[in-house]
C-alpha cells in the first residue's frame, strides 16, 4: 500500500512540479508557490512539503523560502532548475542508449554513402567504446550546457 501512495505521490505532485521548472527553466531567478499551485493544481500547503522533498531528494538544486509563517503561497522558490537526477526523472537529460539509436536511425536513413557509413561506423564506435562511456560523455557536456558543475 505504501508503495502504490508513493507512486501517486510522484505523479500527482512530484513529476508535475519537476515538469513545471523543467519548462520555465531560466525565465526567472524564482517561482511563487502560489504561482506553481494554480499551474499543477496541487494545493499550496501539500506543493509545498513536496517541494521541500524535491529539494532534499537533489532533484531541485534551489532553495525554498518562506514570506510567511501560514500561507504557503507567499513563499517561493530561489534558483528553479533541475539538478541531473531531476532532469533525469522528466526525460530531458540525455541518454546514451538515445544517441545510438539515433545515430542508427540516421544512419538508416543517409541517402549519402558516404555519410551512411560515418554514421554507422559512428554508432559501431559508440557500442564498442560502450553505453557507461558514452553516458558518462553526454552527461559532461549536457553539464556544461546547463552550466553545472
Amino acid at each position: 500500500m505504501a508503495d502504490r501512495v508513493e507512486m501517486d505521490l510522484w505523479e500527482t505532485r512530484a513529476l508535475p512540479i519537476l515538469r513545471y521548472i523543467a519548462e520555465h527553466e531560466g525565465e526567472r531567478p524564482l517561482i511563487h508557490l502560489g504561482e506553481l499551485a494554480d499551474a499543477i493544481g496541487v494545493a499550496p500547503n501539500l506543493l509545498a512539503i513536496e517541494v521541500e522533498r524535491l529539494i532534499d531528494a537533489d532533484y531541485i538544486p534551489g532553495e525554498l523560502h518562506r514570506w510567511s509563517d501560514t500561507d504557503p503561497r507567499e513563499w517561493f522558490l530561489s534558483n528553479p532548475r533541475l539538478s541531473e537526477r531531476g532532469a533525469r526523472a522528466v526525460t530531458v537529460w540525455p541518454e546514451a542508449e538515445q544517441l545510438l539509436q539515433v545515430l542508427e536511425a540516421r544512419a538508416s536513413d543517409e541517402p549519402d554513402p558516404g555519410r551512411k557509413k560515418a554514421l554507422i561506423m559512428l554508432a559501431g564506435a559508440a557500442k564498442d567504446v560502450g553505453v557507461p562511456v558514452i553516458a558518462e560523455i553526454l552527461s559532461a557536456a549536457a553539464k556544461r550546457t546547463l552550466g553545472m558543475p
